[in-house]
């Protein structure tokens, strides 16, 4: 049988796993790359256009970016509602579930102390966690 605080740490890395999986599913990083480096170009050649006087090309290119922005800000926003839905879950249950637990940190942290609450716990766990699923599924 598991400890609590050893659950928490489990359910924190599945937790990460399934929300670096949904923006994997939910989004095309490959179209959110092509996106970013569309903006940095117009970006650009509007920054040249305007440095050159010719406000009326500076405008086409704003309002292209704006479109790129736009959907980029499409894409991003089904994963982020997808998350919120199993964060709330989860933070629900965890809060529930977890609240006396006590993880005792090797040192102490400014604010926070060396006794970390199933919160803090969860909160680093899920850090690194995430950063590690995104790097391997590719999704940054």
């Amino acid at each position: 049988m598991l400890l609590l605080y050893q659950e928490v740490f489990i359910w924190s890395v599945s937790l990460a796993f399934i929300t670096a999986f949904l923006y994997r599913v939910l989004t095309n990083p490959n179209e959110i790359r092509a996106l970013k480096k569309s903006m940095e170009e117009l970006r650009s050649r509007m920054s040249q256009a305007q440095k050159s006087g010719n406000d009326a090309e500076a405008k086409k290119y704003m309002d292209e970016m704006l479109k790129a922005q736009q959907s980029q800000f499409r894409q991003n926003m089904k994963h982020m509602f997808a998350s919120f839905i199993v964060f709330a879950l989860f933070l629900y249950v965890f809060s529930t579930q977890y609240h006396d637990i006590t993880v005792l940190s090797p040192f102490t942290l400014p604010f926070i102390g060396s006794n970390l609450g199933w919160f803090w716990w969860y909160f680093f766990i899920i850090l690194g966690s995430n950063l590690l699923f995104r790097k391997l599924l590719a999704v940054d």
